[in-house]
């Protein structure tokens, strides 16, 4: 119940400045997303839209689309996270630790995590649709429906993008923005 009011207080936040943008030609999707904390960039705050997102990003991603990224980036548990493929980096370790002690993300069937590997599409909008509550408990079945279900809901809107290419970060920008106009399950 928490999670469902922290998104949903988080989304209200950010459409009360939703108004704006229908009405404006010239609206700026990363812009917007990055005023409101949602995108972050780098250390110079260079959004680096061209590049792909990265699996360790995404997670970071996810836990401030539920506003949770003060409890993720302090988590700490003992035996967590239990990928095999981590870089030691205190930050990134305790978003993963959080997200595979929550069940938000699972590894690959190998152990690893994927850490440094691009992300696909499909994999960004099974992101967006754990975030807004349409996950399902059957794993395997979540992926099988997860671009059908992405696109019926418009999170595909404004992206030209197939399943399993590569996601770029302005990609992620107009999913994500296309998701806060979506309904919670």
């Amino acid at each position: 119940m928490k999670r469902k009011l922290s998104l949903l207080l988080a989304v209200v936040m950010i459409l009360s400045s939703f108004s704006f943008v229908f009405a404006d030609e010239d609206f700026n999707v990363p812009a917007f997303l990055k005023k409101n904390g949602i995108l972050v960039g780098n250390d110079d705050g260079d959004l680096m839209l061209d590049e792909n997102l990265l699996r360790k990003d995404a997670v970071v991603l996810f836990a401030r689309l539920l506003g949770k990224e003060a409890e993720a980036e302090s988590f700490e548990m003992e035996g967590y996270p239990t990928f095999t493929d981590l870089a030691g980096n205190p930050y990134y370790d305790a978003f993963l630790a959080w997200a595979e002690y929550n069940e938000y993300f699972v590894g690959r069937p190998d152990g690893s995590f994927g850490y440094n590997d691009n992300l696909e599409a499909v994999e960004y909008a099974l992101v967006l649709l754990r975030a807004l509550e349409y996950g399902e408990d059957d794993k395997a079945e979540e992926w099988a429906k997860a671009w059908d279900l992405a696109e019926e809901l418009g999170l595909l809107e404004n992206v030209e993008i197939e399943r399993r290419d590569l996601i770029t970060r302005r990609d992620v920008a107009q999913m994500t923005f296309n998701a806060l106009g979506v309904e919670m399950k």
